[in-house]
């Protein structure tokens, strides 16, 4: 997930100097850091990748015996109640305790629903109504929230003077925050 990582964060501060009508060369430092992390993460990427690639292999050998033809479309969709059943309990957990990482549990099961509806989708060629539509906008606005918190907490714990913007990035950072919230 490093190099993952660093390119988010090279696109949210993209997405932050646009946002905040900033020239590309804004933050040039900060963009030359996120750029040597995801190189130097990539260079020990393929190890990883080999064994990743195991892992799926042997999952998607499991998932062929599964009996998905016979399975009723009613059982399906008690799956799709138990997910959103999960995700009121994260949005729970948020309310009691809003942290990042609480928030991205939530978007997790945001993920779920939606995904689960457009297979139900597909299924039964219904209309796909709100719920996955919704389900995926609430990830997607959840994710951008928990790669700002990300990339607030990376920027507060460089505290070594060099940088330059931090203050200014913090600053859009809040911002954004406050419009997606």
């Amino acid at each position: 997930s490093g190099p993952r990582d660093a390119r988010v964060q090279l696109q949210l501060l993209d997405k932050l100097r646009q946002h905040a009508g900033q020239e590309r060369g804004a933050f040039a430092r900060t963009a030359a850091t996120l750029e040597k992390e995801m190189a130097a993460e990539a260079d020990g990427f393929g190890p990883r990748r080999r064994e990743a690639e195991n892992i799926l292999q042997r999952i998607c050998d499991r998932l062929e015996g599964w009996p998905v033809d016979e399975t009723a479309i009613e059982t399906l969709c008690c799956g799709l109640c138990d997910s959103y059943k999960g995700g009121r309990q994260c949005f729970a957990c948020v309310r009691a305790e809003p942290t990042t990482e609480t928030f991205h549990s939530w978007r997790k099961r945001g993920k779920d629903i939606g995904y689960q509806g457009r297979r139900l989708h597909n299924l039964t060629h219904a209309g796909r109504g709100g719920l996955s539509d919704a389900a995926r906008t609430l990830s997607q606005r959840l994710g951008d929230l928990h790669d700002l918190a990300f990339f607030r907490r990376r920027l507060e714990g460089k505290k070594d003077g060099r940088e330059d913007g931090r203050a200014v990035l913090l600053g859009l950072i809040g911002t954004r925050e406050n419009e997606l919230e």
